[in-house]
């Protein structure tokens, strides 16, 4: 039985960190290009819900949460860390989390996308060597993932 216990984990991940977005699937419906030059940037909230609530140190729980989600995306400060995706760095982080606190019984994170792109200077005749962004509304879209322990006798 899960008792929801709502928390919203705002870990502002304003990192806007160039990464390199190539080689991915497409189909007809693809709209973003392949780029090297990218911002990887977002709004990280994360709801998670215990299977009990008797003797939970919630402040611990959030820090543990804020503190998964931190280090699978940012890594050790002096060398960061490298993400195959997105989908798959938070579903780690979601693990972690379940890891950390055995009392979790799910856990669900969104990340909005904000997308920012390299700002041409050339009418300026000046050069931009990846240093000044213009924020853009589109695309839209966010992502979404859940995660609960497996209860599995196998």
């Amino acid at each position: 039985v899960c008792v929801s216990v709502s928390v919203c984990v705002c870990v502002c991940l304003y990192l806007c960190v160039c990464v390199f977005v190539t080689g991915f699937n497409k189909d007809k419906w693809t709209t973003l290009p392949e780029a090297t030059d990218r911002c990887f940037s977002t709004n990280v909230f994360v709801k998670y819900a215990f299977s009990r609530t008797e003797g939970v140190n919630f402040d611990a729980a959030w820090l543990a949460v804020k503190n998964a989600v931190l280090d699978n995306f940012a890594g050790p400060p002096d060398r960061g860390l490298y993400s195959s995706s997105v989908q798959k760095t938070m579903y780690d982080a979601c693990v972690m989390s379940l890891r950390r606190i055995p009392e979790l019984c799910n856990v669900a994170m969104e990340m909005p996308n904000i997308h920012y792109f390299p700002v041409d200077l050339a009418k300026l005749k000046m050069s931009n060597h990846n240093e000044l962004f213009q924020p853009s509304d589109e695309p839209r879209g966010s992502i979404k993932v859940a995660v609960s322990p497996s209860r599995s006798k196998l």
